[in-house]
């Protein structure tokens, strides 16, 4: 059979492997398990040199057991790129999907992709990951699912676990650098953005689970010295600018990830510390010449205030200083308590606020100007400080209201509203007049029966926790119970699973969600 866009084949899933062939079993079910015919699929493996005396006969066994695979044994390369490049020279499909080979889809994962992206006429599709084995914040852009989403946001997701339309990447040459190099599945993904005509989020079920064992067998998590990560990120870089120049404004918003995220927080002394004198000397040279050679000022201007100090410093080649400011980063953190519960028929709310701290008291801001607020000097030393806060960036913040499931790290966001503000403090300015301000968020959060009742709880203990950029740093905390709690907190019964998700306090005084199974109601 051939489909309307005269492909035989609607996806095809690459999937590189190195070593480890026992953790294949658990993503080749689930392709075998797929709503989407056998005959709509196709799987390619790729054993790029396994080494252990099992894998390659380990794949040949899983291709023999599905009726819609291919295996194709190479010589050693050292990173995913070369054999996903394979993969994707041999795919027919109209669409192609890169996995890893100890991952697994949900059964209707690839039929929804798919279908998504038909309906949108979308070049790339981000769906919906879940992670496994470790605690893995899920990108902000899995709360819902965009028909359409900017390529500068869509910078928060560059694993290559996306659908892709086959013969988009074919017409712009699209292709994972090859050879023993960091961040390969960085610079294509940034590439794909770069030349999509439209990328999509699915976020109305999850599609891919991502696992994360310990060791550090898989590619991802081999060692590499800091030059050749740094100088990967740098590819990265130069990808994005050499594909901008008529564009500043655009250049600056995609570079934000890899300059503050790859480049800066890798400078501190917390990174640093895995590295003996020598490797730390030779990190902040690379780090310094990478800011110096590659990104531009207006990349440095959009920072938040840490970051861009960091990469002042690491612009002055001066250690010391991020070593300073690093210090002070440390001390930041969200205080957040909960402030009122509500329940109804089909869902539970829950208020909040949020204030931003640094050694546990309020940070102030001091009126500069209009619109413009001048950071304490206890919280970041005056000497690093090389412009005010623009006030639209502080009430930018968005705060994210998550559940994190205790045995299994699965973690879900809620329906959130936020209303950030410049909250009047009982501190004057230093010069007088005008009184300081805190920043503090009052939210409301809400856990719909109508949106969870499908697959995303599971019985267990919940934490409830926040997480936000301030200040261009991630904070994360758990939500505080009121000082007074009542007795008894609000739950909510989810008919079509059988389950009820109550409020409690834990006894830190934290508040979590507990979900159990409840007996069905007998029909009458």
């Amino acid at each position: 059979m051939t489909t309307a866009t005269g492909h035989s084949v609607d996806c095809t899933v690459v999937i590189p492997v190195f070593n480890r062939g026992e953790a294949l079993d658990a993503g080749a079910e689930s392709l075998r398990a797929q709503s989407l015919p056998a005959d709509r699929i196709e799987i390619i493996y790729v054993d790029d040199g396994s080494n252990d005396g099992t894998t390659p006969v380990l794949i040949d066994q899983t291709v023999a057991a599905l009726p819609n695979a291919l295996a194709f044994h190479e010589l050693a390369s050292g990173s995913p790129g070369r054999p996903r490049n394979i993969g994707l020279a041999r795919a027919t499909g109209e669409f192609v999907f890169f996995a890893d080979h100890d991952d697994w889809f949900d059964a209707k994962a690839l039929e929804r992709l798919v279908k998504y992206a038909r309906a949108n006429d979308s070049d790339v599709v981000i769906g919906k990951v879940v992670a496994h084995g470790r605690r893995v914040a899920i990108p902000r852009i899995f709360r819902e699912s965009h028909a359409s989403l900017p390529a500068a946001e869509a910078m928060i997701s560059l694993t290559p676990h996306k659908l892709f339309r086959r013969e988009f990447l074919l017409d712009h040459d699209i292709r994972y650098p090859e050879g023993r190099i960091r961040l390969e599945d960085h610079h294509f993904v940034t590439h794909a953005y770069l030349h999509a005509r439209k990328i999509s989020v699915y976020a109305d079920h999850v599609c891919y689970h991502h696992n994360h064992p310990g060791g550090d067998e898989n590619f991802s998590r081999s060692a590499a010295d800091p030059e050749t990560y740094i100088s990967s990120n740098r590819e990265v870089i130069e990808l994005v600018i050499r594909h901008t120049e008529q564009d500043a404004a655009l250049r600056a918003a995609l570079l934000v990830r890899p300059v503050q995220h790859e480049l800066i927080k890798k400078a501190g002394p917390r990174r640093l510390a895995q590295l003996d004198a020598d490797g730390a000397s030779r990190k902040h040279a690379a780090l310094h010449a990478a800011l110096v050679e590659t990104v531009p000022a207006e990349v440095v201007d959009r920072l938040g205030a840490f970051p861009r100090a960091t990469a002042r410093a690491l612009l002055n080649d001066d250690p010391s200083a991020v070593r300073r400011i690093d210090d002070h980063e440390q001390r930041l953190a969200l205080g957040a308590e909960a402030t009122s519960f509500g329940s109804g028929p089909a869902s539970l709310t829950i208020g909040y606020r949020v204030v931003v701290e640094h050694d546990g008291s309020p940070v102030l801001f001091h009126p500069a100007g209009p619109d413009a607020w001048r950071l304490d000097e206890t919280v970041l030393d005056p000497i690093d400080l090389d412009r005010d806060e623009r006030e639209a960036d502080l009430l930018s913040i968005d705060v994210e209201f998550l559940v994190s499931h205790r045995r299994s790290d699965v973690q879900w966001h809620l329906l959130n509203r936020i209303a950030p503000m410049l909250e009047a403090s009982t501190v004057q300015s230093p010069a007088g007049g005008a009184r300081s301000a805190r920043l503090v968020v009052l939210g409301k959060a809400e856990l719909s029966a109508d949106d969870l009742a499908g697959a995303r709880l599971r019985p267990g203990v919940w934490d409830v926790k926040l997480r936000a950029e301030v200040l261009g740093v991630g904070l994360a905390t758990r939500l505080k119970a009121p000082e007074h709690s009542p007795d008894q907190l609000p739950s909510l019964t989810l008919p079509t699973r059988s389950l009820r998700a109550s409020f409690v306090v834990t006894p830190k005084g934290n508040l979590a969600l507990d979900v159990e199974r409840v007996a069905p109601r007998r029909q009458s």
